[in-house]
């Protein structure tokens, strides 16, 4: 049993470290500034959602959000996370 949550655990991380890749190459291609805060939303499967649920702060502190969301991201760029598509949604954080 410790073997198969350490096992899951690892799968939630890498996934979650899946997800900071995607978010800042999509802030690059948007030319958005490192430091510039963001809110976002992830639309993926329920693997993904479940390390993002697992990783929310992990994956918050990574892409420099306010707050990282799962949910419907129509406006999204796809992405393929976990071997399936999903799609994200970034803004910038407005002072």
């Amino acid at each position: 049993l410790c073997r198969a949550m350490r096992t899951d655990h690892e799968h939630g991380l890498r996934l979650a470290r899946d997800v900071i890749r995607a978010v800042n190459e999509l802030r690059l291609h948007h030319a958005m500034a490192d430091g510039e805060h963001i809110t976002v939303r992830i639309d993926a499967d329920a693997d993904v959602a479940a390390a993002v649920e697992t990783h929310r702060r992990t994956i918050a502190d990574g892409v420099r959000a306010t707050s990282v969301e799962v949910g419907p991201a129509a406006d999204g760029v796809p992405v393929p996370l976990n071997d399936a598509p999903a799609r994200i949604a970034m803004r910038p954080v407005t002072p």
